[in-house]
C-alpha cells in the first residue's frame, strides 16, 4: 500500500465519520463536503496509479452526490417552511 492509497482510504474514513458526528447539522456537512472536495482535488496521484485515480474521482463524486443531497434537503425545508 502506497502513500497515496493511504492517504485516499484516510480521507473516506475521516469523511464518513465527520458526516455522521455532524449528522442533523446540514450547515456543517455542507461545509465538510466543500472541505474534503478540496482535499480530495488536491491529491495529485501520479499517472502510474490508474486504479487510485478512478478511485480519487469516485470518492469526489461521492463527496459531490452527498453535497448536492444536502443542498437540496435545506431547500426542501425552506419550501416547507
Amino acid at each position: 500500500m502506497n502513500y497515496y492509497e493511504k492517504e485516499l482510504i484516510r480521507l473516506r474514513r475521516n469523511f464518513d465519520f465527520s458526516l455522521k458526528i455532524y449528522s442533523r447539522r446540514i450547515l456543517l456537512q455542507q461545509t465538510l463536503c466543500i472541505e474534503m472536495m478540496e482535499k480530495v482535488d488536491k491529491l495529485l496521484i501520479p499517472r502510474q496509479f490508474p486504479l487510485l485515480i478512478d478511485l480519487q474521482e469516485e470518492l469526489y463524486q461521492d463527496i459531490q452526490s452527498v453535497y448536492v443531497q444536502l443542498i437540496l434537503a435545506k431547500q426542501e425545508n425552506k419550501e416547507e417552511r
